[in-house]
């Protein structure tokens, strides 16, 4: 039984490794491996020394240091993962080898350490990580974002040099009705004809239960209360 939920775990996977390696599920079965650019930033591949620069850095590309348990679907079993956010990629790690979660649209991932849950969904003809806030119609979403940020060689003797890094931004959040996926403002005037016919409504409990459009957890109020109207 463990090995057939196993087949299945990795058969969700796709390989980092070169294009015709195969896996083996220790159950005599192999899945072929796609090959994928990795996504290195380009100065690591410049000489050796950027490379232990990257190394130094490469924590900060993830929600977390440490592998988190997380259940995939409606699966049994739970799967050890983390989420790298510069790559926008789950990672699983199976004998040394990283493997990447393969993006299927509405798959879900729920990290049951922290009580999250994820969904892949098509933005901009794109497969995008998102995380869910809420259930029903209207979906409170957001995309969590780091950016790669380029080393600055010292312009003269009074300047520091400044190495690479990773730096996490901002949250964007998005309202997903009517199967659009909208990216939310924060500027009340954008804000508030989301809502359509329901905008005076949504005005008027915001304003009665003095919420912040800028805050997670009021937002996440206001599109609940947008279920119930």
């Amino acid at each position: 039984m463990k090995t057939n939920i196993f087949t299945t775990i990795l058969a969700l996977f796709i390989s980092l490794g070169a294009f015709g390696q195969s896996i083996s599920t220790g159950g005599g079965n192999t899945y072929n491996t796609l090959f994928m650019t990795p996504g290195t930033p380009s100065f690591v591949k410049k000489n050796k020394e950027n490379l232990k620069e990257f190394k130094k850095i490469s924590h900060k590309m993830y929600l977390s240091n440490n592998y988190l348990t997380s259940k995939i679907d409606k699966m049994e079993g739970t799967v050890p993962m983390k989420y790298n956010i510069y790559k926008d990629e789950m990672e699983f790690s199976k004998n040394g080898q990283i493997l990447f979660l393969s993006k299927q649209e509405g798959r879900k991932v729920f990290f049951t350490d922290l009580n999250k849950t994820y969904t892949i969904l098509n933005y901009n003809g794109k497969l995008r990580y998102f995380v869910v806030h809420n259930d029903g119609k209207n979906k409170l979403l957001s995309r969590e974002i780091i950016k790669y940020i380029e080393a600055k060689p010292a312009q003269s003797s009074y300047v520091s040099s400044k190495p690479a890094n990773f730096k996490r931004k901002d949250d964007v959040f998005y309202l997903i009705s009517n199967n659009s996926i909208v990216e939310i403002s924060t500027k009340k005037k954008n804000f508030y004809p989301l809502f359509g016919s329901n905008s005076s409504k949504i005005k008027k409990f915001v304003k009665s239960n003095k919420l912040n459009i800028k805050k997670t957890e009021d937002l996440k109020k206001i599109v609940m209360y947008s279920n119930t109207i």
